[in-house]
């Protein structure tokens, strides 16, 4: 939409609507679904004795990617554009899917001590 909008010839004011939008869905999505699962996977594979550590680390780490997220997207925009900017998340989500089907293991009905077992193991 924004590629079309800033390069493209043809009148999309029609449709203006769609980013705002989309981008409504995908904060109330976020939050209601992907948002939770690096806290429940932390819980739930994780050894008691390093779920405080662990937590501090992921948080901080989360907080300076947020940082360098915000301090290159003016760089980004002006440099390459906003289809780009947008164009990157999208790569990341897609490769997040197939790490989540392949690499993520189910821990569904098991309990934290099976878990702790089986990454023991491997």
């Amino acid at each position: 939409f924004l590629y079309i909008l800033q390069n493209g010839g043809m009148d999309i004011s029609h449709v203006g609507w769609i980013p705002i939008g989309s981008l409504g869905t995908f904060i109330f999505c976020y939050g209601i679904g992907l948002a939770s699962v690096p806290g429940v996977l932390m819980n739930e594979m994780a050894p008691t004795n390093v779920k405080a550590a662990m937590g501090t680390v992921i948080g901080v780490v989360a907080m300076c990617l947020m940082l360098g997220v915000v301090q290159t997207f003016p760089f980004l925009d002006n440099n390459i554009g906003l289809w780009f900017c947008f164009g990157i998340p999208a790569i990341c989500n897609t490769f997040g899917i197939f790490f989540t089907m392949f690499i993520v293991r189910e821990t569904k009905g098991k309990s934290l001590t099976q878990i702790a077992n089986e990454l023991n193991n491997n």
